[in-house]
């Protein structure tokens, strides 16, 4: 099943290519028409799936934790391509660190999948996703959702992680290690999506991760931030 529309240019993977990518975070100044063009799109797409789904995410307000970036939540656009491009598979378990209001974790809910897990250390939006995901409609998949430090999480059985820039470097090392360890003790695959990629340098110093894949800016796509894509070697 498919979601989401293709009205307008997305990100194609980059080219398989020979030797190691070298990641790129950078945000181009995106023109005035293709910007109000496409961010319409989006606000207008996310409305119907809101009203689809019987949920309430939108908005934006700050996260006031050490090191927590504000919410905002993602396109509905975005997460439906980023589960595509990932390959999402009855067997997974698909965590969501920062999972605000839920958006992503109720879009994943949809799909068949193990288990789907919401991890959110403000307490207001954690009760605002416990909210979402009472209601939401279409319903495919088990949701776990947990109140937490990102830092304390077990991530045993996870294989599927998403990370949309919720943190900076120190947590974000604290929780690479916690996933190398749990990955230590079970060894499996588990790939990572990360969006606005802004602490990448720690995932290139992370030798048992390969960036594989990402998605660029360009003025006409939909997907406002540059995407990569990590797997466990």
């Amino acid at each position: 099943m498919r979601y989401g529309r293709d009205a307008m240019n997305h990100p194609s993977p980059s080219p398989a290519m020979p030797g190691k990518i070298i990641p790129e975070n950078n945000h181009l100044r995106i023109p005035r028409i293709p910007g109000l063009c496409t961010g319409l799109v989006n606000r207008l797409d996310d409305f119907c799936w809101e009203r689809r789904l019987g949920v309430s995410t939108s908005g934006r307000r700050p996260v006031n934790f050490d090191d927590a970036q504000p919410y905002e939540a993602v396109p509905y656009y975005l997460n439906f391509k980023l589960f595509e491009r990932v390959g999402l598979r009855p067997n997974d378990v698909m965590v969501d660190l920062g999972s605000g209001e839920g958006r992503a974790v109720c879009a994943a809910s949809l799909l068949p999948l193990k288990e789907v897990i919401g991890v959110e250390i403000d307490p207001e939006l954690h009760a605002a996703a416990e909210r979402n995901a009472g209601r939401v409609r279409g319903r495919r998949a088990p949701i776990r959702l947990i109140c937490g430090s990102a830092t304390e999480f077990n991530f045993a059985g996870v294989t599927a992680l998403f990370l949309f820039n919720p943190f900076g470097p120190a947590t974000m090392q604290k929780v690479l290690d916690r996933l190398h360890a749990s990955i230590e003790a079970d060894p499996r695959e588990v790939r990572i999506v990360y969006v606005n990629a802004v602490c990448s340098h720690l995932f290139q110093a992370t030798p048992w991760l390969e960036l594989y894949d990402q998605w660029k800016m360009s003025p006409w796509s939909r997907i406002k931030t540059p995407v990569h894509f990590l797997r466990t070697i």
